[in-house]
């Protein structure tokens, strides 16, 4: 799939989440090797942290946006 359509989706999924689903603040995990998803996720999103994910026993980054800033 195009990266412009990831882009849509991202970015339409957590407009969704915050106008429909009444969320105030939206978080991802992704596997930190993963760097299709992580350049989409760090258009959008804050990374918080790396930490390891030990149900999947690989590292993963958090990544966050809150409401407020999204909206602005």
């Amino acid at each position: 799939m195009e990266n412009w359509l990831w882009n849509r989706k991202t970015k339409g999924l957590i407009n969704y989440g915050f106008s429909e689903k009444g969320c105030t603040k939206i978080t991802a995990d992704v596997y930190v090797e993963n760097i299709g998803s992580t350049k989409i996720l760090d258009k959008f999103m804050i990374p918080i942290k790396d930490f390891y994910n030990n149900e999947d026993k690989c590292m993963d980054r958090r990544y966050e946006v809150l409401k407020e800033d999204w909206i602005k």
